[in-house]
């Protein structure tokens, strides 16, 4: 927390995002020097007035003061745009907003690994094979890709990320032929998302098999089959190499994850374990 020190010492931290990312970052502050520096969680999407016992404001709809502050956007979520979000904070006053990306070297060892954020910096060690895998690319936009996620993660830039590219054809690509499955199974099935672009592409299989372990996403999936009269086999468990009990954070949308420090416990099972006999070779295997 040395850097944060530092830099903010003496300001007001606000953390935008109430959800489970931000409620570990409240947890790693509230154990540093800076605990008295939390002002209180915002958050446009307010169900709540707490959340760990610190105050939930919508700062759209809500008064706030905003002298000295600094805003760290609690979220890493493909689907929020921190730039718009920047623009829409200092649209009503908020001067400095930080991305997680920026503010994580600052508790990395509170954190630890969050997606491919991490505290070990691997990037400068490895720039030789790096610059191997950038001349492996055939095309001059995956190499673009390439070094603007490199160049990013070496930076801890949001801005220097590459501009975003339609999130629907990540499994159901436009060059890769589409036909009929006998069956797809689809591990961290989410709410039904996957299932949404197969229909959207005209994919059609014959059975459907998912495993979903966060209740709240598991309830959203079960309804969209029924809506779809798609005959699927639903599992509210996790995926593993096998079968056991584990730590899951819970209630976080697609961020929902297997976390040594999640908030319950939940099942997992190997796929052999309960298809058992299945055979999986012409199967579509999707993990979330």
């Amino acid at each position: 927390m040395k850097k944060l020190t530092q830099n903010y010492s003496s300001k007001k931290i606000f953390l935008y995002g109430a959800g489970y990312l931000g409620k570990t970052l409240y947890k790693a502050l509230k154990s540093s020097k800076m605990a008295s520096n939390i002002a209180c969680f915002l958050d446009r999407n307010v169900a709540t007035r707490q959340v760990e016992g610190l105050e939930v404001v919508n700062p759209f709809t809500e008064p706030v003061d905003k002298a000295n502050a600094v805003v760290v956007a609690s979220i890493f979520n493909r689907d929020i745009d921190f730039i718009a979000l920047k623009e829409q904070l200092a649209g009503i006053g908020f001067e400095e907003v930080i991305s997680i990306i920026e503010f994580y070297p600052c508790c990395a060892g509170e954190l630890g690994d969050w997606y491919w954020l991490s505290g070990d910096k691997d990037y400068l060690r490895s720039e030789e094979d790096m610059q191997t895998v950038g001349g492996l690319w055939s095309d001059a936009k995956s190499r673009k890709i390439f070094s603007s996620v490199v160049n990013a993660r070496i930076a801890d830039s949001y801005e220097l990320l590459p501009e975003k590219y339609p999130i629907e054809e990540q499994y159901f690509s436009k060059d890769v032929p589409l036909r009929r499955y006998e069956a797809f199974i689809d591990c961290g099935a989410y709410d039904g998302d996957t299932l949404d672009e197969m229909k959207r592409h005209g994919l059609k299989c014959k059975y459907y098999y998912a495993f979903e372990p966060d209740l709240s996403n598991f309830a959203k999936l079960s309804g969209k089959l029924k809506k779809y009269g798609q005959k699927a086999v639903l599992f509210p468990c996790g995926v593993y190499s096998q079968t056991t009990l584990l730590r899951f954070a819970a209630g976080g949308g697609e961020g929902s994850a297997i976390k040594p420090d999640g908030d319950t416990v939940i099942p997992c099972v190997a796929i052999d374990d309960v298809l058992v006999n299945f055979n999986l070779n012409n199967k579509n295997i999707r993990g979330g």
